[in-house]
């Protein structure tokens, strides 16, 4: 098919996909920012310069900028040749040596970064190590999304806004190699049959359409305030089998709560589930989070007590998430969400109570019409009856619920935009989840400073196009 230039396309282009950031601009404005400088002073500390021996021919200054150059353009041999072409490495080497006078391997004449360095880097690096990065990078993080107006609900509890929403969810890395374990092979030189190069922390994941990876999984916390590109990537995490992906989720949460208090919300997907959704109730975040489903099980109608709605004794049932009442017919019928409240228990935790409409015109006694009920949402402290797998605050795949629930989408173009940096296939560049985290870091590094250069961009742009003000 030939392209005919008379006629006018139909595409729809999506919005905000002019909102990109160069690659060498990004990577100067990241050596000014603070937080570079607080990660190479991590690395310092890791990795202090040796008595003895030959001194390093890289700084921790450079490599972390190749570190950071090889998310950017998706391969470390990539990132090392795009820093040494075009003189490119002396005029980052000169604002690098800025930033760092007394670094030796910053002096004029020193070579570009290496990808054997880079390697040795990573094998230095202990996981307590990388904590402390994310750990950096997280408060990096807290601060932007501070400064752009994250974590400020304009609405009420029940409702928050979008700022006030987080979204996360698991993602697994594919393994470098597709060998496992159980994998083995002829060695030529030695004749013994021996095992295959695998990744030693890989594991067998299901992914969200039922696909099996071999690959290490991590879970990822952000929050979006609504314009194109402008999304603020908290934390990336690993998990582990005694860490597993609502732990971290939760985890995760609280940091984020502790920072900017006005997260009101949680979207996840249905990893979340039992007692974690009494953790988030406690930590004052709602969770949208769907419940499994349990048809044709002895809990598809799970009964939640008998309440006196305008004077009638009622008996209220949770179906599939929502609050509901039995009609004349014996169906049931939802009622409509009205307000969530929070009362503090007396040593710890919160009692959550949602406050439900009768809606007019269902099939009930009719003095029911209009009538409040409040329900407990989240479970009694000393019951076995976890409330968290049968009921939420909004109803499911209502309206209200779409609207909000429909964030979580974002957590799944942040997973497609990590994937799309990885190596041939979406497979990890390194072996171990210790290294694979140290490049997902890298990745939320970026991520976050373009943020900071979109939004700083807008706000300038807005202010000069805004009317001047009335004398």
């Amino acid at each position: 098919m030939t392209w005919n230039p008379n006629v006018i396309g139909t595409r729809r282009v999506r919005s905000g996909r002019d909102r990109r950031v160069d690659h060498h601009a990004q990577l100067r404005h990241l050596i000014d920012q603070p937080v570079f400088t607080v990660l190479v002073e991590e690395l310092d500390s890791a990795r202090p310069p040796a008595a003895t021996g030959r001194p390093r021919r890289h700084g921790n200054a450079s490599l972390l900028l190749l570190l950071i150059a090889a998310g950017s353009l998706g391969s470390v041999r990539r990132a090392a040749n795009f820093m040494k072409s075009m003189n490119r490495w002396e005029a980052f080497r000169r604002q690098l040596h800025r930033h760092f006078p007394d670094d030796p391997c910053l002096r004029r004449g020193a070579p570009s970064p290496s990808r054997s360095a880079l390697n040795t880097l990573k094998n230095d690096l202990d996981e307590a190590v990388v904590k402390r990065i994310a750990d950096r990078l997280s408060e990096d993080a807290y601060a932007l999304a501070d400064k752009i107006g994250l974590g400020v609900n304009t609405g009420t509890l029940l409702d928050p806004t979008r700022d006030a929403i987080l979204v996360g969810d698991g993602v697994a890395i594919r393994s470098m190699t597709r060998f496992t374990p159980d994998d083995r092979a002829l060695n030529l030189d030695t004749g013994e049959i021996q095992i295959r190069r695998h990744d030693p922390d890989a594991i067998w994941n299901t992914t969200g359409d039922q696909r099996r990876v071999w690959g290490t999984p991590f879970a990822q916390l952000s929050a979006s305030t609504g314009i194109a590109n402008e999304h603020v990537l908290f934390a990336t995490q690993p998990v582990t089998k005694s860490r597993n992906e609502a732990t971290a989720a939760v985890e995760m949460a609280a940091m984020a709560k502790r920072h900017l208090p006005g997260f009101a919300a949680l979207a996840w997907d249905k990893a979340i589930r039992s007692r974690h959704i009494d953790r988030l109730w406690d930590l004052r975040i709602q969770p949208l989070i769907g419940v499994h489903d349990k048809t044709g099980r002895h809990t598809d109608h799970f009964p939640l007590g008998e309440h006196t709605i305008n004077g009638l004794i009622v008996r209220l049932v949770a179906h599939r998430g929502a609050v509901c009442i039995p009609t004349l017919t014996g169906d049931l019928a939802p009622l409509e969400p009205v307000k969530l409240a929070y009362r503090p228990n007396r040593r710890e935790g919160q009692r959550v109570y949602g406050t439900f409409r009768v809606p007019e015109g269902i099939d009930c006694d009719t003095r029911l019409w209009n009538g409040t009920v409040d329900q407990r949402l989240n479970s009694y402290c000393r019951s076995d009856v976890v409330y968290g797998e049968h009921v939420r605050a909004l109803t499911p795949r209502s309206d209200r619920w779409n609207r909000l629930y429909g964030l979580r989408s974002l957590s799944e173009s942040v997973n497609a935009w990590i994937q799309a940096r990885l190596g041939p296939d979406n497979r990890s560049r390194s072996l171990g989840r210790k290294k694979q985290w140290l490049d997902l870091l890298a990745l939320q590094l970026l991520r976050n400073d373009q943020t900071r250069m979109l939004h700083r961009e807008r706000v300038k742009r807005e202010s000069f196009a805004a009317p001047p003000r009335a004398a």
